[in-house]
């Protein structure tokens, strides 16, 4: 397939799949999305949760908790026994932090409570002092439970839920709060988007090649003549003056063979058009036998076809359509109806560029005057001078 077909091509199918890869891209983004979001719903609601139950466990022992906030004894009792407590709600359920916080005033919270053992690379010990941040205050303005925006660390992305500590009066003692490290399934979720992208990938290299199917018969029916399978008159006007500007411009030269079959009038007066079309197919066939592959064949009228050579002078194109001329010659097609052999022969023009800056229609005049010169004696190849 030479390059002005691929061209024509890529009109057809590029339109077309850029469309579809936008909208694979949309979706598979907004796939993303959604997934990630909802599991991050999901992940702050479980957060939520445990900050209950730590809530509740802290209420149990109200007391203990205020004394604590009094002291701050790390070897105390009662810390030890929360922080067992809280490592173990910790294994079973991928947390991170599970801590409680006092709020000292406006500006200032102070984090008390922390199941992160000393030595651990994540443990701060009680009494760490923090500034209020939007998401902190919102914690310390109601008492419902709440889901905390998510906080990316250095170490991964943590989900937080809050739940009030409430004391016997019904005020607000502090919050306990949870964070779960769901990294690794944001990790997950990265890897389904990866697997994702690369099934779009194999979705979109199908439509490209079904496309290319399609767009090969669309292109066959548009630029191809149905009978001779040779290219129309309609395509050989769009292409030979951008491969006269290209030859010009490499240095190149270009060749065009104008020909005509001889008495071609005759077979379908003798045997019928059904048995002519059939005689133009199997010529077809014989002249582009003759062809190089990134060489055109154009059915230019009823009998008549023109050959495009790319960068070839017309001495080897003289080659070339002699060697046309004598496959023709020594060619028949066979009449059922009649039972006999039908041989043609053929008249060829031939003219090239030569490095002269001739327009499209100048050099198929060449081309058609030398064959003119041609059917002076039929089956004869001649050159434009």
């Amino acid at each position: 397939m030479n390059f002005f077909y691929k061209k024509y091509q890529r009109l057809v199918i590029w339109p077309v799949m850029s469309l579809l890869s936008s909208i694979f891209l949309i979706v598979t983004i907004m796939t993303y999305s959604m997934v990630r979001d909802i599991l991050g719903h999901q992940f702050g609601l479980v957060a939520q949760s445990l900050a209950v139950a730590v809530s509740l466990m802290i209420s149990e022992d109200l007391d203990g908790y205020r004394e604590f906030l009094k002291e701050r004894d790390v070897g105390s009792e009662y810390y030890q026994r929360m922080q067992r407590n809280f490592y173990q709600i910790k294994k079973t359920n991928n947390i991170r932090f599970i801590y409680t916080i006092n709020k000292l005033d406006d500006i200032f919270v102070e984090f008390i409570l922390d199941a992160e053992p000393a030595g651990s690379p994540y443990y701060s010990p009680p009494g760490e002092i923090a500034e209020v941040t939007p998401a902190s205050q919102r914690v310390f303005l109601t008492k419902e439970p709440a889901i905390l925006e998510p906080t990316r660390l250095a170490y991964g992305v943590l989900l937080g839920g809050s739940a009030p500590i409430i004391d016997e009066n019904g005020d607000l003692l502090g919050v306990a709060g949870v964070t779960i490290d769901n990294s690794v399934v944001f990790s997950t979720v990265k890897h389904l988007f990866a697997a994702l992208v690369v099934v779009c990938i194999i979705l979109l290299l199908l439509v490209f090649s079904l496309l290319s199917k399609a767009a090969d018969f669309f292109l066959e029916s548009l630029l191809k003549d149905k009978l001779t399978g040779a290219y129309n008159k309609r395509y050989f006007d769009d292409i030979l003056q951008e491969h006269i500007d290209i030859a010009l411009n490499l240095g190149q030269d270009l060749s065009v063979l104008m020909l005509d079959l001889d008495h071609f009038k005759k077979v379908n007066d003798t045997y019928g058009h059904i048995f002519g079309d059939e005689v133009l197919s199997k010529v077809s066939s014989w002249i582009r036998n003759c062809l190089r592959k990134d060489d055109y064949l154009i059915r230019y009228g009823g009998e008549e076809f023109v050959v495009l050579l790319i960068n070839l002078n017309s001495d080897i194109a003289m080659i070339v359509a002699e060697r046309i001329r004598k496959a023709v010659e020594s060619s028949e097609t066979y009449n059922m109806e009649e039972n006999v052999p039908v041989k043609i022969t053929i008249s060829i023009g031939v003219a090239s560029l030569r490095q002269r800056r001739l327009s499209a229609l100048e050099l198929i005049s060449d081309a058609d005057k030398a064959l003119y010169k041609a059917k002076e004696t039929r089956n004869a190849v001649a050159v434009s001078d």
